[in-house]
């Protein structure tokens, strides 16, 4: 079961991370404004395929640092990580995909609105390209996350297994010295006896 200690340094991990994706992405969604609104392209397609494609890009970098950010948290274990473990991994990424999307149909839809107007036809057609990029997300991130904790599962029963070698090796080296030393000692305490 993943512990609450666990979640917080999850949390904090990609809170400290995200900070900086966040500012890029304001700083690019201004850049790319200013030039549409150079070119006089403000109020077409092509702005709003920019602005959408730059959205998507900060959600898959802060899914990217969220499935870090467990990775690096859940490889500090030393026993294998059971599947409820991991189905939350999962859920949890799914879920900040989710509500990353719905903040970004947001903003799309409400600068399409202003571009297209209220009752154009277009929206629609806006709403199903972010809903797909969004379904695209939700399926790669659900496999990769998947691969990562399998992955990582794997090298943690590796390191286990090598322990455990490693014990029985010293083990069996240990028996052996002993062995050894008995050996010697009988073989002294007869050559003491001999001499008598």
């Amino acid at each position: 079961m993943i512990s609450n200690q666990e979640r917080e340094e999850v949390a904090k991990r990609w809170k400290a991370s995200t900070a900086q994706i966040y500012r890029q992405e304001a700083d690019d969604t201004r850049s790319i404004t200013s030039k549409h609104a150079a070119r006089n392209t403000i109020r077409s397609g092509i702005f709003l395929q920019e602005l959408l494609k730059r959205r998507i890009m900060t959600v898959e970098k802060v899914v990217e640092m969220r499935t870090d950010a467990w990775i690096r948290t859940l490889s500090k274990r030393t026993k294998p990580i059971p599947p409820e473990d991991k189905r939350e991994v999962v859920e949890d990424v799914k879920q900040i995909i989710s509500s990353r999307c719905e903040t970004v149909e947001r903003a799309v839809m409400e600068k399409a609105k202003q571009i297209l107007g209220r009752k154009s036809d277009q929206l629609e057609g806006w709403k199903r390209q972010v809903e797909q990029e969004c379904s695209r997300l939700l399926a790669r991130f659900k496999s990769e996350v998947e691969c990562r904790i399998m992955g990582l599962d794997r090298s943690i029963q590796e390191k286990r297994k090598w322990k455990r070698t490693e014990k029985i090796s010293l083990a069996s080296a240990a028996a052996s010295i002993i062995a050894t030393a008995v050996s010697i000692i009988s073989l002294i305490l007869s050559l003491k006896a001999f001499h008598k």
